[in-house]
């Protein structure tokens, strides 16, 4: 600590012999302006540059594989971080208050942003996570309010708790496949927000995770989500729709051998997801697309009524997986009938050209189908 509080210290050169700066090495020197890292500094310790209030960049070298907790915590003019290729993790409370920081382009190294890493940097516009982040810990960009868009690379698998609450700006989500949890009030009070698409690994949506997210309109769900939160407080949300299942039912109606029978179908069920005494249906279709019913699941115990929704969803996506397969055993032969005559004689006639057909082994279909 021979430097904190030291009120006079505007630059500081660390040279390469240098492997460690101590907690609260440079704590409170209000007037330091640039600190340059000379490649051989290991570990920044506690506090070792919290609240130099006049600091305006950094650039950390890739020997630094250890930043410690609350290291630049309150660096209110901070606008620039540069990160070299050593460290693996953001420590908890590292950036917070650094309310000046405008980008943030994390190396592929750091695989975890600890609790409240960049909270409450509310200039912060641009963020970049490479590939290779693995979890987004709790409150970790709370409150950053000029925060537009975030896109989270296929290796992060968890984001905690209130991770972006209160990021007010925020207009634009785009969540990978590899993302299994999303944690509770995730997403709360991203009054900007108005779609969000769930991957299809995310298999829970926690208690209130989208709480207060007063724009949202349309919310992408999937039919192998397990627990569905509540959407409290969602005022506008009009559509939770389930685009892939769509797609396919969309597909099957487009070869139109099966259309009429598996709308038939799939109107049946929707019939029988009927529920309360105003007999509204859990499920609707309007044409190939198909949606879950709104009110049903911003009204009290959405978890349970997530559970009786998957009762129907689950015989309509083995429906809709029986006319697949079915019209894949199809294709599967033209191919094989195809390939067949690409093998003939270029002057096979067009008369001869039914003996060189070839079909799936009816035991074979069947045994697919009745699997199914």
């Amino acid at each position: 600590m021979a430097f904190k509080d030291c009120k006079q210290l505007k630059k500081v050169i660390l040279n390469d012999r240098l492997r460690e700066i101590g907690n609260s090495a440079f704590k409170g020197c209000s007037l330091l302006q640039e600190v340059v890292f000379n490649n051989g500094i290991k570990k920044i310790c506690l506090q070792a540059f919290q609240k130099c209030t006049s600091l305006q960049s950094i650039s950390l070298p890739s020997t630094l594989t250890d930043l410690g907790d609350s290291a630049f915590y309150g660096c209110i003019n901070l606008t620039e971080v540069v990160f070299g290729n050593g460290l693996q993790k953001i420590k908890k409370y590292v950036f917070q208050g650094c309310s000046s920081l405008e980008s943030v382009t994390l190396p592929p190294t750091i695989t975890n942003l600890d609790e409240q890493a960049f909270c409450e940097c509310t200039y912060l516009k641009t963020v970049v996570l490479n590939e290779g982040l693995k979890k987004i810990e709790m409150d970790a960009f709370q409150d950053c309010t000029s925060l537009a868009s975030i896109t989270l690379p296929s290796t992060v698998i968890e984001i905690e708790k209130e991770v972006f609450r209160g990021c007010t700006g925020l207009k634009e989500v785009v969540l990978n496949n590899g993302l299994k949890k999303i944690g509770n009030t995730a997403f709360a009070c991203c009054t900007a927000l108005k779609i969000i698409s769930i991957p299809l690994t995310v298999t829970k949506l926690h208690g209130s995770a989208f709480y207060d997210c007063r724009h949202l309109r349309e919310i992408e769900l999937h039919e192998g989500l397990e627990i569905v939160t509540e959407f409290k407080d969602c005022q506008s949300l009009e559509r939770l729709s389930l685009p892939r299942l769509s797609t396919r039912l969309e597909n099957i109606i487009n070869i139109r051998h099966y259309s009429s029978v598996i709308i038939t179908n799939i109107d049946e069920i929707i019939r029988l997801s009927r529920v309360g005494d105003a007999e509204t249906e859990m499920l609707e279709r309007r044409g190939a697309e198909l949606f879950i019913t709104t009110s049903i699941m911003v009204g009290i115990q959405p978890r349970y009524r997530w559970i009786r929704i998957k009762r129907y969803l689950d015989p309509i996506v083995r429906r809709i997986r029986y006319y697949e397969i079915k019209e894949a055993t199809s294709l599967l032969e033209l191919a094989l009938w195809k390939a067949n005559l690409e093998q003939a004689s270029e002057m096979t006639r067009r008369s001869t050209r039914g003996k060189y057909r070839a079909e799936v082994p009816g035991p074979v279909k069947e045994t697919i189908l009745q699997y199914l």
